[in-house]
């Protein structure tokens, strides 16, 4: 698959080099000879040889700046463009090297090309790859009723979350409970139904008929009462004791 996407990738690139929309060559005559003509231009490179031909400096201001700032000027302006201009970049690097080869491009070239294609790979990649496994968990729930867990996690959905719950009996028997809600409220209320008398402030919250000091707000569980949200057994398992000494009951 990844090879797949990736000769798409350089088809895209090849189509849109082979109709001018990215990598367009320059016109001979404008300040341009018949070799220069043939070479594919970024969006520096026509930048530039525009800004040759309408904004002439005879009295060498850029020069001067080239120098003042140790080559920065062009430099950073050049980068610029072609960090902003990602695809023209690709392909006019892309055509460079098919043409006069690795040697043709510094290094520097080299490693915007290489980050350029990785995002756009990247970019290429998610959502096939995410729809291909989309696919796959879909088929899994409904056909083949497996990967419960990754279908649900992946559907990021906020409700149905439930706990287990283990007891050992007296008798070595384990119990289990499988307790959940069907609707996680998002919004909350104090619960009046709390005792906060003095006898039973200091009492256990295991014991008291409203432990929690919050509620759901009205309308939270699908009515204006607040039982929708409460917890329910979704499932009971009984383990009995084995009898045999090496038992681990």
């Amino acid at each position: 698959m990844a090879i797949v996407l990736m000769l798409v990738l350089e088809l895209g690139l090849d189509i849109c080099t082979h109709y001018g929309v990215l990598a367009s060559t320059a016109t001979a005559g404008a300040g341009n000879d018949a070799e220069d003509a043939s070479k594919p231009l970024g969006l520096w490179d026509a930048y530039f040889s525009t800004m040759e031909v309408n904004f002439p400096d005879p009295n060498g201001l850029r020069s001067m700046l080239e120098v003042w700032t140790f080559g920065a000027y062009p430099a950073v302006l050049e980068y610029l463009f072609a960090l902003f201009d990602m695809p023209d970049m690709m392909a006019v690097t892309r055509v460079t090297v098919c043409s006069e080869g690795w040697g043709s491009i510094s290094r520097s070239t080299s490693l915007l090309y290489y980050i350029a294609y990785i995002l756009y790979f990247w970019v290429l990649c998610v959502p096939v790859v995410s729809w291909i496994f989309g696919c796959y968990l879909y088929l899994c729930v409904n056909w083949l009723h497996i990967h419960y867990d990754e279908s649900f996690s992946a559907l990021r959905i906020p409700h149905y979350k439930s706990f287990l719950r283990m007891q050992i009996l007296e008798n070595g028997n384990l119990q289990m409970f499988a307790i959940g809600i069907r609707k996680v409220p998002r919004k909350w209320t104090r619960n009046i139904d709390q005792s906060t008398s003095s006898d039973t402030k200091h009492e256990s919250a295991d014991f008291k008929a409203s432990p929690s000091k919050w509620c759901p707000a009205p309308g939270q569980c699908g009515s204006k009462d607040t039982a929708g949200c409460g917890a329910e057994v979704v499932d009971y398992l009984l383990v009995p004791k084995k009898s045999h000494k090496n038992s681990l009951y």
